[in-house]
């Protein structure tokens, strides 16, 4: 008997068993599904392959689909001549089920494959509920087999960035390969477990795309608020975005980054990578958690300062959480353009929130000293909101950081964007001083009071989101 023959033969048996399987009981007594006999015995077949290191994901794929076409007309050919159960749904559909099985996270691909859903939150192996791009939540109509598969895929997902997580370290954040960060908790810290947020990655420019073209479209900026960011940018005015989560603040800043010319130095620092910036001279810094031992950890704090090395036109802080804020509002001080993120409610409750976590860095500081290098750090700060009632993200208020402090040590500062009757206008005061003379360099601000040299594309946009 030729070896190919005793290959076909041995097949044959299992795919037998398989069926009887099914058929009946496992080991343990319970009922076997059609699908996971399949996926036993395609990851059979596979396992010497996935095994070695040097094999690249699309073979892989490829091996993997090639592999489950067989098993699947195999097993339903042989189910339907002994009356078992056939595994129900197009082979196409089918063999793409194993693959994200095998090699992707399984169920959850087809939630990462809707381009509508913006967050995915997993709590134990029960509840599973996402959340759309307007805002909307509801319970997904998928879920897991148990915990120990879920775990599987929960510990695949975080391998894409070299990341793990377990009883030591029961958090861990991390990103797929789509860019979307996943976030997740297990015991003991966290019941039920795992616990799992996934904010996902939405490709909203196209490269060569007028960005805020694509904010203007989709209702989170007018015309005129966006003539103003535009000539802020290109002055060099520093800028802080501020909103609760999911306001839009990472796209905001990414909105931005395509007014930079291509020839600019930027440095980019973040916890989790979710910036995209243009531009050849672009370069990216993320933290490392400590290891078990508690050593080796890298913080933003130290990244804004290996940043300030590279000499760059423009630092970028994705999102200030704690000490680095100081170390960042230094960066804006001292020569550099600086743009970022901190969570609050208003503009105004941005610079104190953000004086706040500058005052976590320690090193004897005063509240007022701390606050005078915030205000003298920023020239803009630009709050966002989703807004429930449209279902959309929206610009709230823009307003010119003076640069001084009264005497009670209230930062002064006025807003020159407003929202009033439902939408934001443009109000009649004009920038102090150290705005104004940024802005002098590209036009100054009459064009923006008069919405003057607005981009033909730009009305446009603003048409279209009107309707």
């Amino acid at each position: 008997m030729s070896e190919e023959r005793v290959g076909r033969s041995g097949e044959s048996d299992k795919v037998g068993r398989m069926l009887r399987e099914a058929e009946g009981k496992d080991a343990a007594g319970a009922a076997v599904e059609p699908f996971a006999a399949v996926m036993d015995l395609v990851r059979d077949k596979v396992g010497d392959l996935l095994s070695k290191p040097d094999v690249e994901e699309p073979v892989q794929r490829e091996a993997v689909g090639k592999v489950a076409r067989e098993v699947i007309t195999s097993f339903n050919a042989k189910a339907r001549g002994k009356g078992a159960p056939e595994l129900e749904g197009k082979l196409d559909d089918l063999v793409d089920s194993v693959i994200d099985e095998i090699l992707g996270l399984g169920v959850l691909e087809t939630l990462l494959s809707d381009d509508a859903i913006e967050d995915i939150y997993i709590i134990g192996t029960d509840t599973v509920q996402v959340v759309t791009a307007d805002g909307e939540r509801r319970t997904a109509d998928i879920e897991f087999q148990d915990r120990g598969r879920l775990m599987v895929l929960v510990r695949r997902a975080l391998a894409q960035d070299d990341k793990s997580v377990n009883y030591a370290q029961p958090f861990a954040d991390g990103r797929l390969r789509d860019g979307s960060r996943i976030h997740v908790s297990i015991h003991p810290c966290a019941d039920p477990w795992p616990q799992v947020v996934i904010r996902r990655h939405r490709k909203l420019f196209e490269p060569g795309e007028d960005r805020l073209a694509r904010l203007i479209e989709m209702g989170t900026l007018t015309p005129q608020a966006a003539l103003l960011l535009r000539l802020a940018v290109q002055a060099g005015a520093s800028v802080l975005m501020t909103g609760a989560t999911a306001a839009g603040k990472t796209t905001a800043i990414n909105a931005l980054a395509g007014e930079l010319d291509a020839a600019t130095a930027v440095v980019c620092i973040e916890d989790t990578r979710e910036l995209n910036f243009p531009g050849a001279n672009v370069s990216y810094l993320t933290t490392r958690l400590p290891s078990v031992e508690g050593e080796g950890a890298i913080t933003q704090g130290y990244l804004v300062q290996q940043a300030l090395r590279k000499r760059p036109d423009w630092i970028v802080l994705g999102e200030a959480r704690g000490a680095e804020a100081w170390h960042f509002a230094q960066a804006g001080n001292t020569g550099h353009s600086i743009l970022g993120s901190v969570h609050a409610n208003s503009t105004r409750d941005a610079i104190e929130r953000y004086r706040d976590l500058c005052l976590e860095a320690g090193e004897n500081l005063r509240e007022n000293v701390v606050l005078r290098g915030v205000v003298r750090a920023f020239r803009l700060v630009v709050y966002l909101e989703l807004d429930w009632q449209l279902r959309r993200r929206t610009v709230k208020s823009i307003a010119d950081v003076t640069g001084g402090v009264s005497e009670e040590q209230i930062a002064v500062m006025q807003e020159l964007f407003e929202w009033k009757g439902g939408q934001l206008v443009c109000t009649p005061k004009r920038p102090y001083p150290r705005l104004q003379e940024l802005l002098d360099r590209v036009g100054g601000y009459d064009q923006v009071l008069k919405g003057e040299n607005i981009p033909p594309e730009w009305a446009k946009a603003a048409e279209q989101a009107g309707k």
